[in-house]
């Protein structure tokens, strides 16, 4: 059964469609207008570092409100939440951590 895709990861996608398109837009608009192929790399390649410092923004974010939760949000997590929330916990404490795909395994492996 395929499972659905919480409000945050569709958030994710969308920001990086969004900016996937773009750069694409930009890089094409910058070339038409231009006519410089060189000139639309670098608008493109720009366009790509924003993408890029957006999304490990979003991450750092979800991060620092793993950092936050109190016991209230962690009864609220589900599975594949909380083996997160404890990866990051043991990864601070120096261990090395992996969490694995989520199979529906109810935790077994």
């Amino acid at each position: 059964m395929a499972r659905r895709k919480s409000k945050v990861k569709k958030r994710e996608e969308l920001i990086q469609s969004t900016f996937l398109f773009v750069i694409f837009v930009t890089g094409f608009g910058t070339f038409v207008m231009t006519k410089s192929v060189y000139l639309s790399i670098v608008v493109s390649l720009i366009s790509l570092g924003i993408l890029i410092a957006v999304l490990i923004n979003i991450k750092y974010q979800r991060i620092r409100r793993l950092k936050r939760s109190g016991i209230e949000d962690i009864d609220q997590m589900n599975g594949i939440q909380f083996e997160k929330y404890l990866s990051h916990l043991f990864a601070v404490q120096g261990y090395k951590t992996q969490v694995t795909k989520a199979a529906g395994d109810y935790g077994l492996t």
